[in-house]
């Protein structure tokens, strides 16, 4: 992989984020059960939500593709990459607080967060990024975490919002 350039090694986010959601194709019933205050999710909601945010990040990386300077790509889309990085450490952490299998955790834990890390790396190697923008990237995926952390087995505040949204199709 050191021999892929960084502006196609990219693309990695949205393949790996597509592959998660398609992972969290059956989340719904899961959901329900381990989160007792949830709304009830619509699944065809759910699943337009799911396909929609996968076709939204290949759009994302799309155009930051175009931008000639290669440090705008490695910042636009390592901004990016930490969204499911946070999504990944939400999942890593269920699947040990409810311990069974939580949905996602496969493409989001085990696989997207060792790409992420990877692309930091690759990025900071490549003189891309400064090694305390890390410390930015960083911002939403801690958050995430302590967020559910403390939420226990309550669905986190950032994911009502996203629910009630979808719960409203």
């Amino acid at each position: 992989m050191n021999k892929i350039p960084f502006n196609k090694l990219i693309w990695l986010i949205p393949i790996v984020y597509l592959f998660h959601e398609l992972e969290e194709w059956y989340i719904f019933e899961w959901w329900s059960n381990v989160f007792p205050d949830s709304p009830p999710l619509p699944v065809f909601a759910g699943r337009v939500w799911l396909l929609a945010s996968s076709i939204l990040g290949f759009i994302l990386i799309a155009s930051f593709s175009y931008f000639k300077n290669p440090k705008t790509v490695a910042i636009s889309s390592l901004i990016l990459a930490s969204l499911p990085f946070g999504n990944g450490l939400q999942h890593l952490y269920w699947l040990f607080y409810f311990n069974c299998y939580a949905p996602g955790v496969i493409f989001a834990s085990f696989i997207g967060i060792p790409i992420t890390i990877y692309l930091i790396y690759r990025a900071i190697s490549e003189k891309l990024i400064k090694k305390r923008f890390v410390l930015i990237l960083s911002i939403y995926p801690i958050y995430v975490f302590i967020e559910v952390v403390m939420a226990g087995n309550q669905v986190p505040n950032s994911m009502k919002i996203l629910t009630d949204y979808v719960s409203s199709f």
